[in-house]
């Protein structure tokens, strides 16, 4: 089971590196590179590292976009930003999140 969620976060982590290679969509740089260091590291590092990796995707969800054209738009839904890269990190953490559920039962 821990494996189809790993596979499905790397799927993830790639449509995000793919969003901001063809600009698709915004994903900080600090994002970008944390997630490029991650995609190289071998299966077991991927899994000791997904706590971390979860923490640079929370930091960067939800830009604030005080002052920004867009700003009524992200007060009406929430202070939540809906873009793809958003939206493909949130996917992101669900996997995660089932990872670090299975880890915890597996002790």
């Amino acid at each position: 089971m821990m494996d189809k969620y790993l596979e499905n976060l790397n799927s993830n982590i790639q449509e995000l590196i793919n969003l901001a290679s063809t600009q698709s969509a915004y994903v900080s740089k600090p994002l970008l590179r944390h997630v490029l260091q991650w995609v190289e590291l071998d299966r077991n590092a991927k899994k000791a590292e997904v706590a971390v990796l979860k923490s640079a995707l929370i930091e960067g969800l939800d830009v604030d976009f005080t002052g920004t054209q867009y700003e009524v738009e992200w007060h009406e839904k929430g202070k939540v930003c809906n873009c793809s890269a958003c939206y493909v990190a949130r996917k992101c953490i669900a996997d995660i999140d089932q990872i670090l559920n299975l880890h915890k039962s597996d002790k």
